[in-house]
């Protein structure tokens, strides 16, 4: 018996009913309409996990710093590393919960939910690219790109 021969049914936490089949099971009729979020609970959710990997990689500049290219070129490097393993991951999951290959639209949309890990990594990248064209060096540079992934984090938060 094969990987896709069984049939694998979704956790009991998951819910495909509609907002209005579930009226009255998340709160008091009505509170699922007036209470829909602005931004996806995903998208934060990726985003600051974006942001807690380019607080990591800059600490770790701190104890050894980089030129200011490097710098830049390992920020965004190291998030698109985390986004494409993400993406990864999905992947796989998707593939085993459908127990088929995914259509080149499953996969596109797959990339699409983890581009918000990539958000955390443009501001402070680009503090980097500052430094490099000379209105700082690294080392306060390092200490900017912190303070605003930080402060991106409590914008979140």
């Amino acid at each position: 018996m094969g990987l896709w021969d069984t049939a694998v049914a979704p956790p009991d936490w998951v819910d495909h009913r509609r907002s209005e089949e579930r009226e009255g099971i998340d709160g008091p009729p009505g509170a699922n309409e007036s209470s829909e979020p602005r931004v996806s609970r995903a998208f934060v959710s990726r985003a600051v996990y974006g942001l807690i990997s380019v607080l990591a990689v800059l600490q770790a500049m701190e104890l050894h710093p980089p030129s200011a290219v490097e710098g830049a070129i390992t920020l965004f490097g190291t998030t698109l590393a985390v986004a494409l393993v993400d993406a990864y991951a999905d992947s796989i999951a998707e593939m085993i919960s459908r127990q088929r290959s995914l259509s080149r639209a499953e996969l596109y949309e797959i990339g699409r939910e983890v581009t918000p890990v990539l958000v955390g990594a443009q501001a402070p990248t680009l503090i980097f690219i500052l430094a490099e064209v000379g209105l700082f060096s690294v080392e306060p540079a390092i200490w900017l790109a912190q303070a605003v992934a930080i402060l991106m984090l409590f914008g979140y938060g």
